[in-house]
């Protein structure tokens, strides 16, 4: 898991190391900060699957750490965490887009719980991702099939006639209609590709 990487924002040192000590064990790669100004500049040079935010922090706080990442980077998911149960901040960190929340002191099973649950959260999001880009190109590959079939077949048709008549050509013409017939046929060919590896998706 050593390419995890998770980004701990939290003031308290004891805290922090208990945290990161905790995720380190579980094998991930976990980077720690102690301020919100420390953590956007991270967030904003690596790519982090999950930043776990203490709420209350100096300067830029928990909430602007979640509104942040959530410009910087859509698919990181954020855990805020607090030192005490107020229902309101959690519910508007909810709002604003953070997956989870802690009540610290939290115990190192719920830690781990959250954190294993919101990666996999991602993992699907990642993957749900990559499907609906098959969809997409098999939708597309269809479209394609469809809209420029009939042209091709014309082409076809008009390339063929013209060197079934070769009495009419030059050998020059020839030589170009030959060509323009044996690219349109490999068009031809790559479209009925496309397409069949569309319908086996």
């Amino acid at each position: 898991m050593e390419d995890v990487n998770i980004l701990i924002v939290e003031d308290d040192i004891l805290v922090s190391k208990g945290f990161q000590a905790v995720l380190k064990k579980e094998g991930y790669h976990v980077v720690t900060v102690e301020s919100g100004e420390e953590a956007l500049k991270e967030i904003k040079k690596d790519r982090f699957r999950l930043v776990l935010t203490d709420l209350m922090l100096g300067g830029i706080d928990g909430l602007k750490v979640l509104e942040k990442t959530k410009e910087i980077s859509p698919s990181t998911l954020v855990v805020v965490i607090t030192g005490y149960e107020s229902m309101d901040t959690i519910i508007k960190a909810l709002k604003e887009g953070a997956y989870d929340y802690l009540i610290k002191p939290c115990k190192d099973i719920d830690l781990k719980m959250t954190v294993k649950r919101g990666l996999e959260k991602w993992g699907l999001e990642r993957e749900l991702v990559k499907a609906e880009r098959l969809m997409a190109v098999m939708q597309t590959a269809v479209t394609t099939n469809h809209e420029v079939n009939s042209p091709l077949q014309v082409m076809l048709m008009r390339a063929e006639l013209l060197l079934v008549r070769k009495e009419n050509l030059d050998s020059d013409s020839f030589n170009r209609v030959q060509t323009v017939l044996n690219e349109t046929l490999k068009i031809r060919d790559v479209i009925k590709k496309l397409t069949k590896i569309a319908e086996q998706l």
